[in-house]
This record gives structure tokens, C-alpha cells and sequence, in this order.
């Protein structure tokens, strides 16, 4: 009998990170795979990227609408009711072997939910990682609540493994097999940079400025300032001899701002705003460009394998493991603006780059984690049946 596993997506970054691992699942007839696509999938506004999904081949199950038209704490959490009665009814009908998911948004701690009352073992990438909890991000407290009610962990790093067993988790439930993001730039065909600016309708002359990518979302525990940070950003960027590409910010609260404030330097020659970037060239932009700046964890998680010079502005992203390649500033215009002219320029840091650590895996984590899957021989009540080991 096949095993049926379902994957919980809601955008576009957490589904690439688990795209490789999907496609192991789905070339292989023992596993029946199916995809539940909620949130910004589902937002023409964030790109409508279920259409990238349906591209890719995979059987969609459902699609559960939870963005309410809100931009404060209260539509996150109205929609988080939302996808909890919508997966209900799905997993309920569907009655799978396994229901994976990502990392640390509301995806991933309703389904948490949701399976642990009724029954079904939870598969989760990329726990035991830490932000910056002083700060006091959601993040945090949802990813370690999400891998408290997991049952099976993979990890991307051997301190995320180690702080997974310091909470409690079982040693034979947690693989570390680093960030299954990094096996989709040892899959896609490489672009030339003269390619990618074709792409973004930039001059065939331009390919001789510096190219910079622009990806900032707002911090949960300041998302008043998204607005006034991300005009900091563009200010320092935009006043430097480069062409800029800045992709549409992730749904959380605040984030609406943060749009319209890009949205104002649409028409500028030198920028392109885009809602969502599809995988390929996503791929090669990151591969071709001088700089990204903003606060993204790619930056970090995936940045180090890349060798990507970046910024990281303001607090979000302070306690994550750096590989060398990221520098921190405040979310000041100036810092930004000396910081990104010293990236551009300094043959010091640019030599730093060359030995930037891989400090999450060297893109084969899909084959680790299908092949630890294919294996289990544990019951579904061994599995759902956890043991403290404090």
C-alpha cells in the first residue's frame, strides 16, 4: 500500500525549500503525494504562485483561502482559524501516513495542531533554529513549539540538531541533513548574467553595473517601522550607480506598507518591483548578482553556499549562524550606503568571501531526507507516542 503524505505550503520561499524534497516523493510509485496550498499562494496580490505548484507538477488536494484583508495581528490570527478548519476537513478525508512542513510560520504550528489531536505523525524541516529571541520575533516561539509537537526532524545544521535534543526530542526522531533550499541550485541550469538581465527588461549595457537585490520583510516586534525601513534601504541603494530588483515582501503584518513604499519608485530606470519571481530565475538572480541587501534568511542559510555578498538590515536574522558573507547594520541609510559601497569595492571583504563556511549543508538534503523517510519502520503509534528525554 502507498504511503500518503501531504505537504502544508503557504508562499513561495517555503515551498522552494521543500520543492526537491516533493519531487524525490513524487517520483516514487510506494509514495501517494499530495499538496495543501494556502496563504499567499492563493493572493494574486503575493503573485498567485499556486500556478507555480501546478507547473511543477504535483497534485494540489486543496487550497484553503486564509488571508483576511487585514494588516494587523488580528486578520494573522483570524486566518490561522481559517486554515485550522480548512486542514481539518482535509486531513480527515484524505487520512495521511505524514503531514510535512517548513520552519516557523503559521503553516506550520496549525498543522502542528491539527495533526497532534488527530493522530498523524508530522514531519518538520528546518527546526531548531534560533533568530533572535531577546527581540522577541514570533518566529521563535513558533518554530519550537512547531518541532515540540513534530515527530520526525531535519535539521539544517548540528546546532539546530543539538538544541532539538536539549528541548527533549529523542536523538533517533532528528536527522541533520542541512537546508534542502540549496539542492535546486545544484538542479537548475545555470543563466548568464546578460540572460538575467534580458529577463528583467534591464540594457544589454547595464551588464557592467552592479546589480543589487532588494528582499525585506517586516520584524513582527517592529512592524510600524516596515515603512520607514524599507525608505532607508531604497534611499542608500538608489543612490548608488546600480540597477536594483526588489521582490514583494512576505504577507505578515505590516507588510502592506512596506509595498507601497516600493511600489512609489516604480518607473525608475534603474529599479524593477516584482510580486514573485518564478524558480528558475530566482535561482540565477541570486547566482548573478553583487549584492543583496534587506532581511532575508537567505542570506544567510543559503547565502553562505553561494558566496552572495549581503546586508542585513536591522535586527531580524541577529542569532542565526553567519558563514562570513552577511554583514549586519542598523537600518540606518547612511550604514547601508557605506556598507554597500565597501561590499562593492572592497577587495578585502571580497576575498573574505571566497572562504565563507557552508555552515548548512552542500545540496543533497532531499536525498537524505526522502531516503530516512523511505526507512522508517517505526507504528504510527511509536511515532506519534513521544517520550521527554529531560
Amino acid at each position: 500500500m502507498k504511503k500518503k503524505i501531504i505537504c502544508v505550503t503557504g508562499c513561495r520561499s517555503e515551498y522552494d525549500i521543500c520543492y526537491s524534497v516533493l519531487k524525490r516523493f513524487q517520483n516514487d510509485d510506494s509514495f501517494d503525494l499530495s499538496i495543501v496550498v494556502t496563504g499567499a499562494h492563493l493572493s494574486e496580490n503575493y503573485g498567485y504562485t499556486v500556478k507555480e505548484i501546478e507547473a511543477d507538477g504535483f497534485f494540489i488536494s486543496d487550497r484553503i483561502q486564509t488571508l483576511i484583508d487585514s494588516d494587523k495581528e488580528v486578520g494573522k490570527i483570524k486566518g490561522s482559524g481559517l486554515l485550522m478548519l480548512g486542514l481539518s476537513d482535509a486531513l480527515n478525508r484524505l487520512n495521511p501516513a505524514y503531514v510535512m512542513v517548513v520552519g516557523d510560520r503559521e503553516e506550520a504550528i496549525i498543522s502542528a495542531v491539527v495533526c497532534t489531536y488527530m493522530g498523524i505523525p508530522l514531519i518538520h524541516l528546518c527546526g531548531g533554529d534560533s533568530t533572535l529571541p531577546e527581540f522577541g520575533d514570533v518566529d521563535e516561539p513558533i518554530r519550537h513549539a512547531t518541532s515540540k509537537m513534530a515527530n520526525i526532524h531535519f535539521t539544517m545544521n548540528e546546532t539546530h540538531q543539538e538544541r532539538l535534543i536539549k528541548m527533549g526530542e529523542e536523538p533517533w526522531r532528528i536527522l541533520n541533513t542541512g537546508n534542502p533550499a540549496l539542492d535546486r541550485f545544484e538542479e537548475i541550469k545555470s543563466m548568464s548574467k546578460s540572460e538575467i538581465l534580458k529577463y528583467f527588461k534591464f540594457d544589454e549595457g547595464d551588464k557592467d553595473k552592479p546589480l543589487v537585490f532588494i528582499l525585506q520583510h517586516v520584524i513582527s516586534g517592529e512592524f510600524e517601522d516596515g515603512a520607514k525601513q524599507i525608505k532607508e534601504t531604497l534611499e542608500a541603494i538608489l543612490s548608488l550607480k546600480v540597477n536594483c530588483i526588489m521582490n514583494y515582501p512576505n504577507t505578515d503584518m505590516g507588510s502592506r506598507d512596506i509595498i507601497k513604499v516600493m511600489e512609489s519608485y516604480k518607473g525608475k530606470s534603474q529599479v524593477r518591483i516584482e510580486k514573485n519571481i518564478p524558480r528558475k530565475e530566482f535561482v540565477n538572480l541570486l547566482r548573478n548578482i553583487d549584492l543583496l541587501v534587506g532581511n532575508s534568511s537567505l542570506a544567510l542559510l543559503e547565502g553562505g553556499f553561494l558566496k552572495l555578498p549581503a546586508i542585513n538590515v536591522g535586527e531580524r536574522n541577529k542569532d542565526r549562524m553567519n558563514g562570513g558573507n552577511v554583514i549586519f547594520v542598523n537600518a540606518k541609510s547612511k550604514d547601508i550606503k557605506e556598507t554597500a559601497q565597501k561590499i562593492l569595492t572592497d577587495k578585502d571583504y571580497q576575498q573574505k568571501l571566497k572562504n565563507c563556511k557552508m555552515l548548512y549543508g552542500k545540496g543533497d538534503s532531499s536525498k537524505l531526507i526522502y531516503e530516512y523517510v523511505k526507512k522508517i519502520n517505526k507504528t504510527k503509534t511509536e511515532l506519534i507516542a513521544k517520550k521527554m528525554t529531560y
